[in-house]
């Protein structure tokens, strides 16, 4: 079964990449809820504000509207338009039909608004979704003497709240791809020095080892794991290169010893094919190992066809 050779350059690249994204999934999720908390606080601020501001001028509002006076609640919806923020402003009557807004008396088309329909008519807080989320509209209830006589809607801009949490998005997107820049690369050449340059050190020697069976140390300059492992190497090295020494001359005295016996047979061959006499030798088996020039001539059977043969296979040829 193959497998996928991946390099330790590869695998701690990986495992720091892994560990980033953890990383930033734990600094998204603490943002996200940053942002949300303050999200609320910055609502609720604002709802305060615009409930003091309509407190202070309900009883002026009760009364114009009582009295049907446009003008002054027009007069009055310009003042309270220049408050940072503020982007509409719309006041109806009990059966809610626009009376007047910022943008002056209303129109024929715009005397109704489905904000005061029946169900939404009572004083609350919204985000409308044609908003995008970036308007906090507030409806307010206009009482005189226990009675409702009209409402107030304001539209309060919420688009410095989205600013700041486009900045604050855009810090921690910052602060992310720092923390990228310096694990990708800061990260993985402190571990590139001190672990992978080792080791790849160490392997380098082994194969210098292997292949020219050389006793060459491995130098790391630390004091870790990685140097007691290098230590340990440097020995087995040594020891090996012993090894491989002995078994050396012992293959260099084998060599000899068959030179001399290759050539003791060679003399021995040499004096038995000198002989007079026709002479042939055997093993236990009666296997044919000796077969000189004499017996040869004696028996016409040269020694190529004789040895390794068995001396049985001659008896009956030969007459012996």
């Amino acid at each position: 079964m193959n497998h996928m050779k991946f390099s330790l350059r590869y695998k701690t690249g990986l495992a720091i990449l892994v560990s980033f994204l953890m990383i930033s999934i734990i600094v998204v999720r603490i943002e996200f809820n940053f942002q949300a908390e303050r999200s609320r606080a910055i609502l609720a601020k604002d709802r305060l504000m615009l409930k003091t501001l309509m407190q202070s001028d309900e009883d002026f509002f009760a009364n114009e509207i009582f009295e049907n006076s446009i003008r002054a609640l027009r007069i009055r919806i310009d003042a309270i338009m220049k408050t940072s923020g503020m982007k509409h402003i719309g006041i109806y009557d009990r059966t809610g039909r626009l009376m007047v807004s910022d943008s002056g008396i209303p129109q024929a088309s715009r005397s109704s608004f489905s904000m005061l329909e029946p169900e939404f008519r009572k004083t609350m807080f919204q985000i409308p979704e044609e908003s995008g989320g970036g308007v906090l509209r507030y409806c307010r209830e206009i009482k005189a003497i226990g009675e409702t006589i009209g409402f107030i809607v304001l539209d309060y801009s919420l688009e410095d709240l989205k600013t700041e949490q486009k900045k604050s998005w855009f810090l921690i997107g910052g602060i992310i791809l720092t923390i990228f820049i310096i694990m990708m690369f800061v990260l993985n050449l402190i571990l590139s020095y001190m672990i992978i340059k080792p080791i790849t050190k160490l392997r380098d020697t082994m194969d210098k080892i292997r292949d020219r069976k050389i006793n060459e140390p491995v130098i790391i300059d630390s004091n870790d794991e990685i140097a007691d492992l290098s230590e340990t190497f440097n020995q087995m090295s040594e020891e090996l290169l012993n090894s491989y020494k002995t078994l050396e001359a012992h293959n260099k005295a084998l060599k000899e010893s068959e030179r001399k016996i290759n050539k003791i047979k060679l003399y021995l061959s040499s004096i038995i094919d000198s002989m007079p006499s026709a002479i042939i030798g055997t093993d236990c088996q009666g296997t044919i190992r000796q077969w000189n020039r004499e017996a040869e001539k004696m028996l016409g059977i040269s020694s190529s066809q004789a040895l390794n043969s068995n001396i049985q296979d001659y008896l009956s040829v030969t007459g012996l």
